[in-house]
């Protein structure tokens, strides 16, 4: 069994700890659980932190990082939560099986095994649980273009940042976006960034590839929608088009809801002008095609 911490529930400490400066571990119900020094409210009587996030390596019992909430009162850890959430098998498998078995959970970091017994290892992921839920991150940038790469970059960074959180270039291995639902099934793809508040979905069979064009998506079954409204109300087209392109694609105009890849070559940052270094831009309307920033590419399957 698996187990995976997030914090939405309070549970009372058996016995009070006095922080020192230093992370201290306190034993609860047979687990361990860390509270953080950043836990500590010294002189300023009860007051509660929320969302500490623990070094998942001190977790002794617990498999994903941690969530906590503390309860100080005077410097004294008086209660903490360390809510769990339960998966095995299949259930383990991605963000959206994790809220099957868990309706209710919240988005942040968790940990998912998409093969179960097969090659590729558990990693910890980000997930959106909002507009339907179940979607697991695999790439973002924040305000560069960034050199495609097949393996994962900066895992710890794809897996905790929020959008508003992002710090730079980041993504899951190509083999490890291929295993969640299966390579070569097919799944949607969910594009997002600064220029509008549009949404970009891509249902796709193809294999992803980060150094391919348009990352190896564009095949003749391809389907897209964009909207703001979200998943639920998308109406799906079909689409042949070699490259990712709203505006060719006939969902947008050339403006800040354009969304677009890979247009000049397999390889391509249109704003830059770069072949060797990818990022999505916008609409000539939009600043002369503006490159689009905190860019974010969820997969639900």
């Amino acid at each position: 069994m698996k187990r995976l911490n997030h914090a939405f529930s309070l549970i009372e400490l058996s016995i009070t700890v006095l922080i020192i400066g230093i992370v201290t571990l306190v034993a609860l119900n047979g687990k361990s659980l860390v509270i953080k020094a950043n836990c500590v409210v010294s002189s300023l009587g009860s007051k509660t932190i929320v969302n500490n996030l623990d070094n998942p390596t001190a977790l002794t019992a617990n498999r994903s990082s941690a969530y906590e909430t503390c309860v100080s009162s005077g410097g004294v850890i008086t209660s903490s939560s360390s809510a769990v959430v339960t998966c095995s098998g299949a259930a383990c498998s991605s963000c959206k099986t994790l809220l099957a078995a868990n309706p209710g959970m919240a988005s942040g970091t968790y940990t998912i095994d998409p093969d179960g017994a097969g090659s590729i290892a558990e990693f910890n992921v980000y997930c959106d649980m909002t507009d339907s839920g179940g979607w697991t991150k695999i790439l973002h940038y924040k305000n560069a273009a960034y050199t495609p790469n097949t393996g994962a970059v900066n895992p710890t960074s794809i897996s905790t940042e929020s959008t508003a959180a992002i710090s730079g270039f980041a993504k899951l291995s190509d083999a490890q976006i291929n295993a969640i639902g299966g390579s070569g099934a097919t799944k949607t793809y969910r594009i997002s960034g600064d220029k509008t508040t549009n949404k970009y979905y891509t249902k796709s069979n193809g294999v992803w590839n980060d150094t391919a064009r348009a990352y190896g998506l564009p095949n003749a079954s391809r389907q897209v929608c964009e909207n703001s409204t979200g998943f639920a109300s998308c109406v799906f087209s079909n689409t042949s088009l070699g490259i990712i392109d709203s505006n060719q694609e006939a969902l947008s105009g050339n403006d800040c809801a354009r969304y677009f890849v890979d247009l000049g070559s397999a390889i391509n940052c249109y704003t830059t002008g770069s072949s060797t270094q990818r990022c999505f831009s916008a609409g000539m309307s939009c600043g002369n095609h503006s490159m689009i920033n905190n860019l974010e590419i969820y997969l639900r399957e």
